[in-house]
């Protein structure tokens, strides 16, 4: 699947329009009713703007998404509790402000005194005793050129969250925020990034980039500044990635 926006720039934005600008308390949370000092919050939810993931039953094996010349904003992934057809309840995962790949829609957790558990704090593995998280029957490849993706917020991966293949080239990630991991960019699959920017995205770990996973990432011809984060304020590196 393309999706190009031809001649200028084509502005997707999912309408949760504010301004979250570079801050030293990276854990400071908009997803509270009561918006940062510092933020201009004009509504106070939403949803991501972009969701790929394959449909339960479909017989595709390989999902190939390429985005080229956007801005995508306003995203705003937040938890919200259902109660299914058997009876159990449902989290829909608040991972990828922006852009979320290869992630199922929803989670099911296991509640604790009928208070479900928080999928959007535990670094993007589904909560305390959740079941599920990254789609694992499908092939999924992402590839972002020349594009913005800015003003959105998640659990984890404000701005980006992907635990697919990611190929990123003049790509700018800014004033994202994350109320977990990667502020800008929550990776876990084989990356390259070529002459992108991550700049004034927050998180409680990597502000900029959160890489985990047993994978190799390769950053070329890239700024990474003034982001900020409880820990590796640029990028946080964890679980064999190199």
């Amino acid at each position: 699947m393309k999706l190009i926006g031809q001649g200028t720039v084509a502005v997707i934005d999912a309408g949760w329009i504010a301004t979250l600008p570079f801050s030293t308390d990276a854990t400071v949370d908009p997803d509270l009713t009561t918006c940062a000092a510092s933020s201009l919050c004009t509504a106070t939810s939403g949803d991501r703007v972009f969701h790929i993931v394959a449909a339960n039953g479909s017989t595709v094996t390989t999902l190939d998404v390429q985005m080229s010349n956007l801005t995508i904003k306003g995203g705003k992934a937040t938890t919200v509790s259902f109660l299914g057809p058997d009876n159990q309840t449902y989290d829909f995962r608040r991972d990828g402000g922006g852009v979320a790949s290869a992630l199922t829609a929803s989670v099911f957790v296991p509640t604790a005194g009928g208070v479900p558990t928080d999928p959007g704090v535990n670094g993007g593995n589904g909560g305390p005793g959740g079941i599920g998280g990254e789609e694992g029957t499908v092939t999924y490849t992402f590839t972002i050129d020349h594009s913005l993706v800015t003003s959105n917020y998640g659990g984890d991966g404000g701005g980006i969250y992907t635990p697919a293949a990611m190929t990123a080239s003049y790509l700018t990630v800014s004033g994202n925020r994350a109320k977990a991991n990667g502020g800008g960019i929550y990776n876990d699959a084989t990356a390259t990034m070529l002459a992108c920017t991550l700049s004034g995205n927050s998180a409680e770990g990597g502000g900029g980039l959160f890489d985990t996973g047993s994978h190799i990432t390769t950053i070329v011809a890239s700024t990474i500044s003034k982001n900020a984060a409880v820990g590796g304020g640029g990028i946080s590196a964890r679980a064999g990635s190199r």
